[in-house]
Protein backbone atom coordinates (compact mmCIF):
# COMPACT_ATOMS: atom_id res chain seq x y z
CA UNK A 1 0.00 0.00 0.00
CA UNK A 2 2.55 2.36 0.52
CA UNK A 3 4.18 1.71 -2.11
CA UNK A 4 1.42 2.06 -4.33
CA UNK A 5 0.83 5.69 -2.59
CA UNK A 6 4.31 7.03 -3.45
CA UNK A 7 4.46 6.15 -6.73
CA UNK A 8 0.78 7.62 -7.48
CA UNK A 9 2.42 10.90 -5.43
CA UNK A 10 5.65 10.30 -7.82
CA UNK A 11 2.80 10.87 -10.77
CA UNK A 12 1.08 13.95 -9.46
CA UNK A 13 4.11 15.35 -8.78
CA UNK A 14 5.42 14.82 -12.46
CA UNK A 15 2.24 16.13 -13.92
CA UNK A 16 2.33 19.14 -11.94
CA UNK A 17 5.53 19.95 -12.67
CA UNK A 18 5.65 19.44 -16.11
CA UNK A 19 7.71 16.48 -16.27
CA UNK A 20 6.62 13.82 -18.69
CA UNK A 21 8.04 10.64 -19.67
CA UNK A 22 7.80 11.41 -23.74
CA UNK A 23 8.98 14.88 -25.09
CA UNK A 24 6.27 16.29 -27.92
CA UNK A 25 8.02 17.97 -30.45
CA UNK A 26 6.58 19.45 -33.79
CA UNK A 27 7.97 19.88 -36.85
CA UNK A 28 9.89 23.74 -35.70
CA UNK A 29 11.05 22.64 -32.61
CA UNK A 30 12.67 19.55 -34.01
CA UNK A 31 14.43 21.46 -36.12
CA UNK A 32 15.39 23.97 -33.74
CA UNK A 33 16.40 20.98 -31.12
CA UNK A 34 18.51 19.91 -34.12
CA UNK A 35 20.29 23.06 -34.79
CA UNK A 36 21.70 22.96 -30.64
CA UNK A 37 22.35 18.98 -30.41
CA UNK A 38 22.62 17.85 -34.04
CA UNK A 39 26.50 16.26 -35.01
CA UNK A 40 26.33 18.20 -37.83
CA UNK A 41 25.20 21.78 -36.33
CA UNK A 42 28.01 21.62 -33.49
CA UNK A 43 31.22 20.24 -36.22
CA UNK A 44 29.77 23.69 -38.07
CA UNK A 45 30.08 25.50 -34.91
CA UNK A 46 32.91 24.41 -33.52
CA UNK A 47 34.56 25.15 -37.69
CA UNK A 48 33.58 28.76 -36.67
CA UNK A 49 34.98 29.33 -33.81
CA UNK A 50 38.19 27.74 -34.37
CA UNK A 51 38.56 30.10 -37.68
CA UNK A 52 37.75 33.28 -35.00
CA UNK A 53 40.45 31.90 -32.77
CA UNK A 54 42.86 31.97 -35.92
CA UNK A 55 41.83 35.87 -36.35
CA UNK A 56 42.32 36.39 -33.20
CA UNK A 57 45.72 34.72 -33.37
CA UNK A 58 46.89 36.21 -36.54
CA UNK A 59 45.63 40.27 -35.54
CA UNK A 60 47.84 39.51 -32.37
CA UNK A 61 51.17 39.09 -34.37
CA UNK A 62 50.86 42.92 -34.90
CA UNK A 63 50.08 43.84 -31.56
CA UNK A 64 52.92 45.17 -29.45
CA UNK A 65 54.93 42.93 -27.77
CA UNK A 66 56.53 42.98 -24.90
CA UNK A 67 58.92 39.98 -22.95
CA UNK A 68 60.65 39.96 -19.89
CA UNK A 69 63.16 38.03 -18.21
CA UNK A 70 64.34 37.90 -14.83
CA UNK A 71 67.14 35.88 -12.87
CA UNK A 72 67.80 35.62 -9.24
CA UNK A 73 71.11 33.66 -7.67
CA UNK A 74 71.70 32.66 -4.35
CA UNK A 75 75.20 31.37 -4.10
CA UNK A 76 74.95 29.43 -0.97
CA UNK A 77 78.67 28.98 -0.18
CA UNK A 78 80.94 31.37 -1.56
CA UNK A 79 84.28 30.13 -3.33
CA UNK A 80 87.21 30.40 -1.35
CA UNK A 81 90.66 31.43 -2.90
CA UNK A 82 93.98 31.08 -0.88
CA UNK A 83 96.93 34.35 -1.64
CA UNK A 84 99.64 35.55 0.11
CA UNK A 85 99.02 37.14 3.13
CA UNK A 86 101.49 39.93 2.76
CA UNK A 87 98.95 41.46 0.56
CA UNK A 88 96.75 42.24 3.13
CA UNK A 89 99.82 42.47 5.94
CA UNK A 90 100.53 39.58 7.04
CA UNK A 91 103.72 37.49 7.59
CA UNK A 92 105.82 36.87 4.16
CA UNK A 93 105.73 33.16 3.28
CA UNK A 94 102.16 33.02 4.89
CA UNK A 95 98.85 32.25 2.80
CA UNK A 96 95.51 33.39 3.74
CA UNK A 97 92.22 32.28 2.74
CA UNK A 98 89.71 34.99 1.06
CA UNK A 99 86.03 34.60 -0.52
CA UNK A 100 85.37 36.84 -3.60
CA UNK A 101 81.62 37.04 -4.87
CA UNK A 102 78.33 38.31 -3.48
CA UNK A 103 76.07 35.81 -1.72
CA UNK A 104 72.96 37.24 -3.81
CA UNK A 105 72.22 38.16 -7.54
CA UNK A 106 69.36 39.06 -9.13
CA UNK A 107 69.28 40.49 -13.03
CA UNK A 108 66.07 41.59 -15.11
CA UNK A 109 65.73 42.94 -18.33
CA UNK A 110 62.36 43.38 -20.96
CA UNK A 111 62.12 44.17 -24.84
CA UNK A 112 58.85 45.55 -26.47
CA UNK A 113 58.92 44.87 -30.33
CA UNK A 114 56.36 46.88 -32.47
CA UNK A 115 55.32 45.94 -35.82
CA UNK A 116 55.40 48.77 -37.73
CA UNK A 117 54.37 47.20 -41.40
CA UNK A 118 54.33 43.72 -43.03
CA UNK A 119 52.60 43.03 -46.19
CA UNK A 120 52.59 39.48 -45.30
CA UNK A 121 50.60 40.29 -42.21
CA UNK A 122 47.83 42.11 -43.74
CA UNK A 123 47.57 39.79 -46.50
CA UNK A 124 47.34 36.80 -43.33
CA UNK A 125 44.91 39.21 -41.52
CA UNK A 126 42.74 39.29 -44.56
CA UNK A 127 42.76 35.68 -45.02
CA UNK A 128 42.33 34.90 -42.00
CA UNK A 129 39.06 36.95 -41.73
CA UNK A 130 37.96 35.07 -45.60
CA UNK A 131 38.20 31.97 -43.60
CA UNK A 132 35.95 33.18 -40.99
CA UNK A 133 33.46 33.98 -43.10
CA UNK A 134 33.47 30.81 -45.14
CA UNK A 135 32.83 29.25 -41.59
CA UNK A 136 29.97 31.13 -41.04
CA UNK A 137 28.69 30.44 -44.57
CA UNK A 138 29.59 27.00 -44.42
CA UNK A 139 27.47 26.90 -40.40
CA UNK A 140 24.57 28.78 -42.39
CA UNK A 141 24.53 25.91 -45.00
CA UNK A 142 24.46 22.97 -42.75
CA UNK A 143 21.71 24.66 -41.30
CA UNK A 144 19.75 24.60 -43.97
CA UNK A 145 20.63 21.13 -44.81
CA UNK A 146 20.04 20.08 -41.22
CA UNK A 147 16.23 21.65 -41.03
CA UNK A 148 15.87 20.08 -44.93
CA UNK A 149 17.11 16.72 -44.28
CA UNK A 150 15.15 16.84 -40.13
CA UNK A 151 11.51 18.08 -42.65
CA UNK A 152 12.03 14.92 -45.01
CA UNK A 153 12.73 12.08 -41.98
CA UNK A 154 9.51 14.02 -39.57
CA UNK A 155 7.72 13.50 -42.58
CA UNK A 156 8.50 9.99 -43.53
CA UNK A 157 7.71 8.78 -39.57
CA UNK A 158 4.54 10.60 -40.18
CA UNK A 159 3.59 9.10 -43.21
CA UNK A 160 5.04 5.52 -42.17
CA UNK A 161 2.74 5.35 -39.25
CA UNK A 162 -0.29 6.27 -41.68
CA UNK A 163 0.50 3.74 -43.63
CA UNK A 164 0.67 1.48 -40.87
CA UNK A 165 -2.77 2.46 -39.78
CA UNK A 166 -4.03 1.93 -42.93
CA UNK A 167 -3.15 -1.50 -43.26
CA UNK A 168 -4.21 -2.14 -39.63
CA UNK A 169 -7.67 -1.19 -41.03
CA UNK A 170 -7.57 -3.13 -43.64
CA UNK A 171 -6.02 -6.60 -41.60
CA UNK A 172 -9.41 -5.82 -39.50
CA UNK A 173 -11.31 -5.68 -42.36
CA UNK A 174 -10.32 -8.84 -44.33
CA UNK A 175 -10.46 -10.92 -40.96
CA UNK A 176 -14.29 -9.61 -40.91
CA UNK A 177 -14.42 -10.78 -44.39
CA UNK A 178 -12.41 -14.15 -44.29
CA UNK A 179 -14.93 -15.13 -41.21
CA UNK A 180 -18.07 -14.59 -43.08
CA UNK A 181 -16.59 -16.19 -45.97
CA UNK A 182 -15.92 -19.39 -43.54
CA UNK A 183 -19.59 -19.02 -42.19
CA UNK A 184 -21.07 -19.15 -45.78
CA UNK A 185 -18.40 -22.26 -47.06
CA UNK A 186 -19.37 -23.95 -44.20
CA UNK A 187 -23.23 -23.62 -45.06
CA UNK A 188 -22.68 -24.46 -48.66
CA UNK A 189 -22.76 -20.92 -49.67
CA UNK A 190 -18.92 -20.62 -51.02
CA UNK A 191 -16.25 -22.53 -52.42
CA UNK A 192 -13.04 -23.58 -50.05
CA UNK A 193 -11.03 -21.65 -53.18
CA UNK A 194 -12.07 -18.24 -51.77
CA UNK A 195 -11.61 -19.28 -47.89
CA UNK A 196 -7.81 -20.09 -48.51
CA UNK A 197 -7.42 -16.82 -51.27
CA UNK A 198 -8.59 -14.25 -48.21
CA UNK A 199 -6.47 -16.45 -45.83
CA UNK A 200 -3.63 -16.20 -48.24
CA UNK A 201 -4.96 -12.24 -48.66
CA UNK A 202 -5.36 -11.77 -44.59
CA UNK A 203 -1.62 -13.36 -44.04
CA UNK A 204 0.48 -11.08 -46.07
CA UNK A 205 -1.62 -7.95 -44.87
CA UNK A 206 -0.57 -8.95 -41.63
CA UNK A 207 2.99 -9.57 -42.69
CA UNK A 208 2.98 -5.71 -44.74
CA UNK A 209 1.58 -4.24 -41.41
CA UNK A 210 4.47 -5.29 -39.04
CA UNK A 211 6.92 -4.38 -41.86
CA UNK A 212 5.32 -0.58 -42.07
CA UNK A 213 5.67 -1.44 -37.76
CA UNK A 214 8.91 -1.62 -37.98
CA UNK A 215 9.69 0.60 -40.38
CA UNK A 216 7.90 3.54 -38.30
CA UNK A 217 9.65 3.04 -35.71
CA UNK A 218 13.13 2.91 -37.54
CA UNK A 219 12.27 6.50 -39.01
CA UNK A 220 11.60 7.62 -35.72
CA UNK A 221 15.08 6.28 -34.58
CA UNK A 222 16.64 8.13 -37.40
CA UNK A 223 14.88 11.24 -37.02
CA UNK A 224 16.10 11.12 -33.20
CA UNK A 225 19.59 10.43 -34.27
CA UNK A 226 19.67 13.13 -37.15
CA UNK A 227 18.42 15.83 -34.68
CA UNK A 228 20.93 14.63 -31.40
CA UNK A 229 18.00 13.63 -29.07
CA UNK A 230 18.79 10.72 -26.77
CA UNK A 231 17.94 7.05 -28.07
CA UNK A 232 16.83 5.65 -24.96
CA UNK A 233 13.75 8.25 -24.63
CA UNK A 234 10.64 8.36 -26.30
CA UNK A 235 9.96 10.96 -28.83
CA UNK A 236 5.84 12.40 -29.80
CA UNK A 237 5.33 14.15 -32.80
CA UNK A 238 2.74 16.72 -32.89
CA UNK A 239 2.80 18.08 -36.19
CA UNK A 240 0.46 15.99 -38.48
CA UNK A 241 1.35 15.53 -42.20
CA UNK A 242 -1.59 18.43 -42.89
CA UNK A 243 0.18 20.53 -40.69
CA UNK A 244 3.23 19.86 -42.98
CA UNK A 245 1.25 20.42 -46.35
CA UNK A 246 0.44 23.49 -45.19
CA UNK A 247 3.57 24.64 -44.00
CA UNK A 248 5.03 23.17 -47.42
CA UNK A 249 2.58 25.62 -49.37
CA UNK A 250 3.52 28.89 -47.50
CA UNK A 251 7.17 28.68 -48.58
CA UNK A 252 5.86 28.73 -52.19
CA UNK A 253 6.87 32.56 -53.31
CA UNK A 254 6.01 32.73 -57.17
CA UNK A 255 6.33 36.72 -56.69
CA UNK A 256 9.85 36.68 -55.77
CA UNK A 257 12.72 37.46 -58.06
CA UNK A 258 15.68 34.90 -57.79
CA UNK A 259 19.04 36.87 -56.22
CA UNK A 260 22.36 35.32 -57.26
CA UNK A 261 24.06 36.97 -54.36
CA UNK A 262 21.67 36.04 -51.59
CA UNK A 263 22.30 32.33 -52.40
CA UNK A 264 24.31 30.68 -49.87
CA UNK A 265 26.59 27.92 -52.33
CA UNK A 266 27.18 31.25 -54.11
CA UNK A 267 28.73 33.18 -51.24
CA UNK A 268 30.39 29.72 -50.61
CA UNK A 269 32.40 30.32 -53.58
CA UNK A 270 33.22 33.49 -53.62
CA UNK A 271 34.77 32.90 -50.07
CA UNK A 272 36.95 30.39 -51.68
CA UNK A 273 38.07 32.58 -54.66
CA UNK A 274 39.06 35.34 -52.37
CA UNK A 275 41.08 32.69 -50.42
CA UNK A 276 42.70 31.30 -53.28
CA UNK A 277 43.43 35.18 -54.95
CA UNK A 278 45.20 35.53 -51.21
CA UNK A 279 47.20 32.65 -51.14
Amino acid sequence: MNILKIRVFALIFGLSTGWSLAQSLTLEEAQAYAEEHSFMANNASLEVQKARRIVNKTLAQGFPQISANASYINNIELPVQVVPAEFFGGEPGTFAEVKFGTEQTMNWSATLNQLIFDGSYIVGVQGAKAYLRTSRDVYEKTTIELRDIVTQLYAQVLVSRENARILQESVGQLQQLLAETQALQSEGFAEIEDVDQLQILVTSTEQQYAFAQNYAEIALEQLKFNIGYPAGESLELSSSLKDLSTGALSLVDGGREFALGEHIDYRIQLDQLEQRQLQ
